[in-house]
């Protein structure tokens, strides 16, 4: 039997992170974030051997990179995979991402793009990026580790991630990022 003496809380976190993964099928795993790409590194060394992966540029891999010094590792190539094809998979729902949310509110927006309002931020952080075309079109999850109300709000300050707000989505509306609205 396991104790909680016997691994980390951050191993803890990357195995309950990976279960995001699990029986995930030939889906491009791609963890953003360092807990999340080591999850989907050992979801794919244990239960999702299917899981593709990449190297973070052009390249599908068979076994995860390595974080930080490589000291002469060479990725085990397996396959080309420019950029177009990666938004090929992103918007047939064939990608799993897991990003790491500086805000999360209840409706399941997030935001990684500013703290306070937009036009004069207290913070600027990483920005939109592909993350409202990436919550339309594939499965996405959230690795939140600091958990404060810092974190979970009310409302995001800015909306990077398209959740579901009722209020937000007219009637019989198609859940489209063309049809979404920013605040």
């Amino acid at each position: 039997m396991t104790t909680a003496h016997d691994y980390t809380l951050a191993e803890l976190c990357i195995t309950a992170a990976a279960e995001a993964w699990r029986d995930a099928g030939e889906v491009l795993a791609s963890g953003l974030g360092l807990v999340p790409r080591l999850a989907a590194g050992l979801a794919r060394l244990t239960f999702s051997p299917d899981l593709q992966m990449t190297d973070a540029e052009a390249f599908l891999v068979t076994e995860p990179v390595p974080v930080g010094q490589r000291d002469g590792y060479r990725p085990q190539v397996e396959g080309w995979l420019p950029f177009r094809k990666v938004f090929e998979l992103l918007w047939s729902g064939r990608r799993h991402a897991m990003t790491m949310p500086t805000q999360i509110d209840r409706y399941g927006h997030t935001n990684i793009s500013c703290i306070g309002d937009w036009r004069k931020p207290k913070a600027q952080l990483l920005g939109v990026r592909g993350v409202p075309g990436n919550t339309i079109n594939h499965p996405n999850s959230f690795f939140v580790g600091n958990h404060t109300p810092r974190a979970f709000v009310e409302r995001v300050d800015m909306a990077s991630g398209v959740g579901y707000d009722p209020q937000r989505w007219k009637p019989g509306m198609k859940r489209d990022f063309h049809d979404f609205r920013l605040w």
